[in-house]
């Protein structure tokens, strides 16, 4: 069979596609699918919706909007300037279209392929690869203005499917020219038990009332553990308020920075109870070390009571320990805290000599 024929017979069917699509009836469609389709012009859904993403100040759905932005501007890019200029197909007729689907200001561009489903596809994808769970929640969205493409009868099927399938190349090309964070693999730290406390319970949380970053994570974490205790104290009120609740406790949490961090292991290993950090200062490079980013990553290591040992000694998650949150042997040219005094110092945590064991909850490896 020729190429001609089979471009036609391709064609044929296509638009056979989109003859049924415009003779089925859509339950509840009408009332959204033209307004999300017009809401989709020139990216202004996708900017309002990586701006709801920013603005949940969480490093990792920031990361995810970036990076779908930039998916959408390279596949918006590509659509505008090579494709459609490419494959100059007509738009289809209107006959069999409703005109209460219609919308009111028909394109005036060709047709091959949709440029809204590669924005839409782009943005998406570009959000998955950097976090899984906004980009199934973003995901239901890009779907829906795909549909819409064919629904308001502005798009043959395969239209909507090219652009798809271009954007989703282009999340992938910005990916390699801007590789994402590599997965944290919490090699060489011991495992620890420690127990699951789903919703929070039995989890009593300390923040430092000074710092507007901790209150703002404690505020996330009562959302997040309905369950849990969260106190506010002032600054010369934090060993007194962590050392309360790591005796009424089964876990303790501190919402801070390295420093807080600091003070609550020193307690935590002393009342013999693990330790929950919660990201909330100017330097959580402890936190980070730990594979822990946002609140949500701690409620995961919670619920599933995965949790790693830290021995007298030292933790150093950053670049320049042994491996990114391993546990290690006092470095040369560094001094370990004394006196079973913990500290946080370049996001290592040192354990005195004297000091108990420390159990902290760290996310399951591949969460």
């Amino acid at each position: 069979m020729t190429h001609t024929s089979w471009h036609k017979r391709l064609g044929a069917h296509d638009r056979a596609l989109f003859d049924f699509a415009a003779s089925r009836h859509w339950p509840a469609a009408e009332a959204v699918l033209p307004r999300l389709s017009r809401s989709a012009n020139h990216g202004v859904l996708w900017f309002a919706t990586a701006a709801a993403m920013n603005a949940t100040r969480s490093p990792r759905a920031r990361r995810a909007a970036l990076r779908g932005v930039t998916s959408l501007a390279l596949a918006s890019l590509t659509v505008n300037t090579v494709a459609k200029r490419s494959v100059r197909r007509a738009r289809p007729l209107l006959d069999a279209v409703p005109l209460v689907r219609q919308l009111k200001r028909y394109p005036i561009t060709t047709s091959f392929p949709s440029g809204h489903a590669a924005s839409a596809a782009a943005f998406v994808t570009g959000v998955a690869l950097e976090s899984r769970a906004w980009g199934a929640a973003v995901a239901p969205l890009g779907i829906s203005v795909a549909a819409s493409r064919v629904y308001t009868g502005v798009h043959y099927p395969g239209d909507v499917l090219a652009g798809a399938a271009l954007g989703v190349g282009a999340a992938f090309a910005v990916r390699g020219l801007l590789p994402g964070r590599a997965p944290h693999v919490p090699s060489g730290r011991p495992h620890a038990d420690a127990p699951a406390l789903p919703e929070g319970q039995d989890l009593v949380v300390v923040a430092n009332r000074a710092s507007a970053t901790a209150l703002a994570t404690a505020a996330l974490v009562r959302d997040a553990l309905p369950l849990a205790e969260v106190v506010e104290c002032e600054p010369d009120e934090l060993s007194t308020a962590l050392e309360k609740a790591a005796g009424r406790c089964r876990a303790l949490g501190v919402c801070g920075g390295d420093g807080t961090v600091g003070v609550a292991a020193t307690v935590a290993a002393r009342a013999g109870v693990p330790l929950a950090v919660f990201p909330g200062g100017t330097v959580n490079r402890f936190a980070s070390g730990l594979g822990i980013e946002e609140v949500q990553d701690t409620c995961r290591a919670l619920a599933a009571g995965e949790a790693a040992r830290v021995d007298p000694g030292r933790c150093g998650p950053g670049p320049g320990g042994a491996d990114a949150g391993s546990v290690a042997g006092p470095a040369s040219g560094s001094s370990p805290a004394r006196d079973g005094e913990a500290s946080v110092k370049q996001g290592e945590l040192a354990l005195g000599e004297g000091s108990e064991t420390l159990t902290v909850y760290r996310p399951p490896v591949g969460a």
